[in-house]
């Protein structure tokens, strides 16, 4: 098969064979695996180096994702799998977890702080929200249970800043409840904070 080295794309060329695009290969690749423009190889030698220039390009594409920011094995899977095979994909996001560079319970821990803190999401809310980022249901629970929050006093705080005005009478004190439980909050949790205020 005849293998051509095409235009570059960042630290990557386009290689081709036979016409047919093989994949993106760094300068380094290029060198290593004896990767000669318009150079014929045997289709054998061809199969192996496409699968080693797709484990090299998505290992490094993995790595640039994961040092802008956190994300969950599946997110992860799902971004490299637009860009090589399900088999390669997976096989990164393995080396990625064994590395360390990817956890699913620390990703939903830090996920969870965010919504719950940040956003004043409740519980369950925060729950469904991870599970959507491709976090398995037991350790997003796990990891919304972790968090050391005083949830009375945290929505105590956000009444107070949101909906001071709107609990002044009982029907508006009823929409105020309606709004905080589609935010997930429990509805215990939500008539303890709203006692807490005394007027």
């Amino acid at each position: 098969m005849i293998l051509k080295i095409g235009e570059r794309k960042g630290i990557y060329f386009k290689v081709f064979a036979n016409e047919k695009f093989l994949g993106y290969f760094s300068k380094k690749s290029l060198d290593s695996l004896k990767i000669k423009n318009n150079a014929d190889y045997p289709i054998e030698y061809v199969k192996k180096i496409k699968v080693i220039g797709q484990l090299k390009y998505a290992e490094n594409k993995a790595l640039n994702l994961l040092k802008i920011k956190d994300y969950s094995k599946k997110e992860l899977f799902l971004k490299l799998n637009k860009v090589v095979p399900q088999n390669i994909s997976k096989a990164i996001v393995l080396k990625m977890e064994k590395l360390k560079y990817v956890n699913d319970l620390k990703y939903a821990e830090n996920l969870a702080k965010k919504l719950i803190v940040n956003k004043n999401k409740g519980k369950k809310l925060a729950v469904l929200e991870i599970v959507k980022k491709g976090v398995k249901e037991d350790l997003a629970k796990k990891a919304v249970e972790k968090l050391e929050i005083n949830y009375e006093e945290n929505l105590k705080n956000l009444i107070l800043k949101k909906y001071l005005n709107k609990i002044k009478d009982e029907n508006s004190k009823k929409k105020v409840v309606a709004s905080l439980l589609r935010k997930g909050h429990n509805y215990s949790n939500i008539i303890n904070a709203i006692n807490l205020l005394k007027y």
